[in-house]
């Protein structure tokens, strides 16, 4: 698990890097989501006291890879996955992180790509399999490099499509032809 804590309060960044280091997770700290070195995070945790919360709420929404969205503070916007309220002890801090790696590995294939995409995964590994029949070395990682065209649906379909990619062909097949999908459909009144 790797996290970004993003945050001008001395306090809130102590805390923090102690939870880190106690709890041995790759933790990134900087002062404003600009900094960033990586593009990638489990976690991304934001101080609702920076100058432009907004603007970086948006960045973050546009540039990173992320699980979860946790304002530290107030979230009078509803902008985050999660919110930690002010004032916080560590064991705050080390419950949100126990949750989240509880739930991480909890994803439901069903409940995080929709019909069409997992008809295009379903198509891409047809396709794999004609065109490497003689091969057998390709895989559904590569599969997925030559098809851009899937869009996950929320960041935890984009955890799921990596975890996909490190399964092997026969588990994917299998986990495919048993998958039983319902498909929702809601109209917005006009």
């Amino acid at each position: 698990m790797n996290i970004l804590i993003i945050s001008n309060s001395l306090v809130v960044l102590e805390l923090f890097k102690k939870v880190a280091h106690e709890e041995e997770i790759e933790a990134e700290f900087v002062n404003s989501v600009f900094e960033a070195t990586n593009d990638s995070y489990s976690a991304i945790f934001i101080d609702d006291i920076l100058k432009d919360l907004d603007k970086e709420i948006e960045y973050i929404q546009n540039h990173f890879d992320y699980n979860y969205l946790i304002i530290i503070g107030k979230d009078s916007q509803n902008l985050a996955s999660l919110t930690l309220p002010k004032p916080f002890l560590i064991t705050d801090i080390k419950e949100i992180l126990k949750d989240i790696k509880e739930e991480s590995s909890e994803v439901d294939i069903k409940s995080v790509l929709d019909i069409n995409e997992i008809e295009k995964i379903k198509k891409i590994m047809q396709e794999q399999e004609r065109e490497n029949s003689s091969k057998r070395k390709s895989g559904f990682k590569e599969a997925l490099k030559e098809h851009k065209n899937i869009k996950a649906k929320n960041k935890e379909a984009k955890k799921l499509i990596s975890y996909l990619c490190k399964m092997d062909k026969k588990e994917l097949q299998k986990l495919f032809k048993e998958a039983k999908i319902t498909l929702k459909i809601e109209f917005k009144d006009a």
